[in-house]
C-alpha cells in the first residue's frame, strides 16, 4: 500500500477534498450580487460564497434536518426531487461522517472546482457497525446556480466510479504533453485552477519498454493534497509541483504514472524540495520509483541526491525541477519518501549550504 500522502489527486494528485462541524448550527447562507468574479490573493476567484452554500447543504445533512437541506436546491431540483423523496433518498444512503471514528481527524472537505461547482469528499456509513465504522470514501461535485441573488445546489454527481454509477469529468483529446496536465489538473481540483498550471520540466525517458516523457508541474491546488496537518476543510489552496510520466498513443499523449501515487512538492517551504513517485502502473506492483525535485533558489546549478541504498544520482538544473529515476518495484518495498541526502553545488561547483526537504542527520553521521 502507498505510504501517505495521496492525491489526491494525485492524487491527488488527489484535492481532491478537504475540519468539520459536526451537529454545528449551520451557516447563513450568503448572497452575493456580483457580476463578475473577484480575484482573491492568491489570484482565484472568490467562490466563498458558492462554497459556503455546499458546507451549509451538508451540515445539514450530517444533522439529518433534511427539510432545511431540500430548500437549498434549486427551484428545477426541488421539483425534480420533492421534500419527502429527498429526505428518504438520503436516510437510505446513510450517515455523513465528518470525523474518522478512530482517529478524529476530519474527513469532509470542501473545494471550488469552477465559478459554478464546489466539490466535497466525505465518508459515508453506510449502516453504522464494526466493519463500516470508517464508510466508504465518497467524492461528490455540486453544480451550482444563481436564483435571485443566492447560490443554489443545481445538481449533484459522483466523482468516483462505482458500477452503475456515471461521472461528469470529461477529457479533451490529450493532443500535447501540457493538454495531459490541465486534464489531470481538471479531473483531480478543477478547472478553477488551470489559469495556475506553470511546467517547470518535460525531457524525454525510457521506462521499461515505455518510451515517453518525464513532465514536473506547478499548480494550485485544494489544501487537502500534501502534508498538511491539521487538514481542515475550508483551508484553500496550496501550490504543489507534481511529476507525471506519460507516452504517445493514438491521437496523442496518454498518462503512466506519477500523479497523486507516492507524494507531491509542497512549494514555498524550502530553496529544493523533494518527493517520491512511481514512474509505471501495469494494475500490479508499480514499477520504477523516481525522486523528483524542485529548485526555488536561482543559485542552485547542480542538485546531486544520495538514495538509502547510498547511489548518488547528480542532475544539472536546466529549469526549475530535476528528476531523479531509479529502477524498482513496490513489491520489493517503497524507497523512503527523501533521500538521505541532498546536495547542492553552485555554476562554479562551490557547495551551498540551504535547506532542504532532506530530513536532518547528526553532524558527524552518515551524509
Amino acid at each position: 500500500m502507498a505510504p501517505p500522502l495521496r492525491t489526491i489527486l494525485v492524487l491527488a494528485l488527489v484535492a481532491l477534498v478537504f475540519g468539520a462541524s459536526g451537529l454545528a448550527r449551520p451557516r447563513p447562507v450568503p448572497a452575493t450580487t456580483r457580476a463578475a468574479p473577484v480575484l482573491t490573493a492568491s489570484g482565484l476567484p472568490d467562490t466563498s460564497a458558492q462554497e459556503a452554500v455546499v458546507g451549509q447543504y451538508l451540515d445539514l445533512l450530517v444533522a439529518e434536518r433534511y427539510a432545511e437541506a431540500w430548500r437549498l436546491l434549486s427551484p428545477a431540483q426541488q421539483w425534480q426531487r420533492p421534500a419527502d423523496r429527498f429526505a428518504a433518498t438520503w436516510r437510505e444512503r446513510g450517515r455523513i461522517l465528518t470525523r474518522h471514528p478512530d482517529t478524529g481527524q476530519p474527513v469532509l472537505f470542501i473545494w471550488p472546482s469552477a465559478i459554478d461547482e464546489v466539490r466535497a469528499e466525505f465518508r459515508l456509513q453506510l449502516a453504522p457497525s464494526e466493519r463500516n465504522r470508517a464508510g466508504a470514501l465518497e467524492r461528490v461535485l455540486f453544480r451550482l446556480v444563481r436564483v435571485d441573488a443566492a447560490w443554489r445546489i443545481a445538481g449533484e454527481y459522483p466523482l468516483l466510479t462505482r458500477p452503475g454509477q456515471r461521472t461528469i469529468v470529461r477529457f479533451e483529446p490529450w493532443a500535447t504533453p501540457e493538454s495531459v496536465v490541465r486534464n489531470v489538473v481538471r479531473r483531480d481540483a478543477g478547472a478553477l485552477y488551470l489559469p495556475t498550471v506553470d511546467l517547470l520540466y518535460e525531457a524525454p525517458h525510457t521506462s521499461g519498454p515505455i518510451a515517453g516523457r518525464l513532465v514536473v508541474f506547478r499548480a494550485l491546488y485544494p489544501a487537502l493534497v500534501g502534508d498538511v496537518a491539521p487538514r481542515e476543510r475550508d483551508a484553500g489552496s496550496l501550490p504543489v509541483a507534481i511529476l507525471l510520466f506519460i507516452r504517445p498513443a493514438p491521437g496523442g499523449w496518454t498518462f503512466v504514472g506519477g500523479g497523486g501515487v507516492g507524494d507531491i512538492i509542497l512549494l514555498d517551504r524550502y530553496p529544493v524540495a523533494c518527493a517520491l513517485t512511481w514512474l509505471r502502473l501495469p494494475g500490479g506492483p508499480a514499477h520504477d520509483p523516481a525522486y523528483y525535485c524542485t529548485v526555488e533558489d536561482p543559485r542552485v546549478a547542480v542538485v546531486e541526491i544520495v538514495r538509502e541504498d547510498g547511489n548518488v544520482q547528480r542532475a544539472d538544473v536546466g529549469r526549475r525541477a530535476v528528476v531523479f529515476p531509479f529502477t524498482g518495484n513496490s513489491a520489493q518495498g517503497w524507497p523512503p519518501r527523501q533521500p538521505r541526502a541532498i546536495r547542492l553545488f553552485d555554476p562554479t561547483g562551490r557547495p551551498l549550504d540551504l535547506p532542504t526537504s532532506a530530513p536532518a542527520r547528526p553532524p558527524d553521521g552518515p551524509p
